[in-house]
């Protein structure tokens, strides 16, 4: 019995390593686990990992290598100064692995690339610090704007809201043995990721707006009146009914929505829909659009 047992266990480590194996060679392993950290804030779950660095190659996906850099500050941007400078505009950005820049480098981020344009050839200075973080949803960028962004002491919130920001937030995994398997192992990765996705798509439509959304863009609308800063939402508005009830949500707020269908086109590959290089460019060009009437403004003040 103790044989067969035993027989029985050494049969399925080999299954289990044959499958590890195949997994290995058709999804790309991947580094991204090593940028984050465990917070100890439960409404943030995990937060970048401060001075990570890593080269990113993909998830499931192979993508061409880019380097992803981790501040002190913890977020993927240089260092700013807490006090804002005089003469000085500035904007947050909040969102996910959109607005991180996933599959690009820093300077092609729409963030670094809106930073670059409003600075040339204007009057004032502009600041675009980015608190973006992969798999965040709003509830989490509610809560990174109160706890981290608002120190900076923002002139325009911007905050991407995407399908994925209809799901509840992932958990950081606690045990070391799990938090192992989600690095090295990509039968784990594989399988956690099916499972978040299947999750994902059941309670979307319910969590949505009366849980997720509703309360995240009351929130927002709060501290921005509290904090006396514009809003301005960055969305693919699409033909879904959830969207287009948060998009109503989002005006009757009085929040600005940019929507950024237009650089949907520009993608990695077909099987990682995050925008490539020439997309955070669209992006940066429609926030400018929408930005110019409000700078110009700001440009004649500042005379």
């Amino acid at each position: 019995m103790i044989a067969k047992i035993a027989k029985f266990f050494l049969l399925l480590i080999a299954f289990l390593l044959g499958l590890e194996i195949i997994f290995r060679i058709i999804f790309p392993s991947s580094s991204i686990g090593q940028i984050y950290i465990p917070s100890n804030n439960p409404r943030l779950g995990y937060e970048l990992r401060p001075n990570s660095k890593i080269i990113f190659k993909g998830i499931r996906v192979k993508l061409p290598p880019t380097q992803i850099a981790i501040s002190s500050d913890g977020l993927r941007d240089y260092r700013y100064t807490v006090t804002k400078p005089q003469g000085t505009f500035r904007i947050v950005i909040l969102g996910d692995s959109i607005g991180f820049g996933w599959g690009v480098e820093l300077e092609d981020t729409f963030a670094k690339r809106l930073e670059a344009r409003l600075n040339n050839n204007q009057k004032l200075k502009y600041e675009v610090i980015n608190f973006s973080v992969p798999g965040y949803n709003t509830l989490q960028d509610i809560e990174i704007l109160k706890t981290k962004a608002l120190i900076y002491h923002p002139d325009l919130v911007i905050m991407t809201l995407i399908e994925d920001d209809f799901f509840k937030s992932r958990k950081f995994p606690r045990f070391p043995a799990i938090r192992y398997l989600a690095k090295h192992s990509a039968l784990y990765r594989f399988i956690s990721e099916r499972m978040v996705i299947s999750e994902a798509k059941r309670q979307r439509e319910s969590y949505a707006l009366v849980k997720g959304i509703s309360v995240s863009l009351a929130e927002l609308k709060k501290l921005s009146v509290e904090n006396k800063f514009d809003v301005a939402i960055l969305t693919a508005i699409k033909n879904v009914s959830f969207m287009e009830a948060a998009v109503r949500r989002c005006k009757e707020y009085n929040f600005t929505v940019i929507d950024w269908s237009l650089a949907c086109k520009n993608i990695l590959s077909r099987k990682d829909p995050h925008p490539d290089s020439e997309g955070h460019k669209l992006i940066a060009e429609q926030i400018y659009e929408y930005l110019l009437p409000k700078l110009n403004n700001e440009n004649t003040r500042s005379h």
